[in-house]
């Protein structure tokens, strides 16, 4: 059997095969963006990034995760410990071009359950009104032996910008 290829035919279908491939592969062959992840080290965490593998926070397009702070050994009290961890978030926060406002969820870790009512207290005095989703939980132990407290945060970066209450009072059946 003998096939006949036609030269002209060949070409033309070369011709258009370079011109997609140049075209970028268009549709569902085209190159995507996909979001920069960044990892957030500020001043005095190199350390940590170097020795334990910590990033104070990642973020990735306008969503921030800020890994869990502790107070750990400063001061005596859990309310010391507990403002000494929110001063850092909000110095990780600010480094990383956000700030407490932009906070939409708190996970917080406590050793002592007993003690949530005095660490709401201080959460208070950082997040004054558009309180973030927070989710409390107990736990036995914390990675840094002195802690008391242990927390996480999400900012969604400008997100502190317009905010709006939705609430229904109504009794959920």
């Amino acid at each position: 059997m003998r096939v006949i290829i036609n030269k002209e035919l060949l070409w033309f279908c070369l011709f258009f095969w370079f011109a997609f491939l140049l075209a970028g592969c268009a549709g569902k062959y085209a190159k995507k963006d996909y979001p920069t992840r960044t990892l957030i080290v500020p001043l005095g965490f190199e350390s940590a990034y170097e020795n334990i593998q910590y990033s104070a926070a990642v973020k990735v397009g306008n969503t921030l995760i800020v890994s869990g702070v502790s107070g750990g050994d400063f001061g005596v009290t859990l309310e010391d410990k507990a403002r000494k961890a929110f001063l850092t978030i909000k110095r990780i926060l600010e480094y990383a071009g956000s700030g407490l406002g932009d906070v939409v969820e708190i996970v917080t870790y406590h050793r002592n359950m007993a003690d949530f009512y005095r660490f709401a207290t201080v959460k208070s005095e950082f997040f004054k009104a558009n309180y973030p989703a927070w989710t409390a939980v107990g736990t036995a132990d914390l990675v840094n032996p002195d802690a008391e407290v242990e927390i996480k945060v999400t900012a969604i970066i400008d997100s502190g910008k317009n905010v709006r209450l939705q609430r229904e009072w109504r009794a959920i059946k």
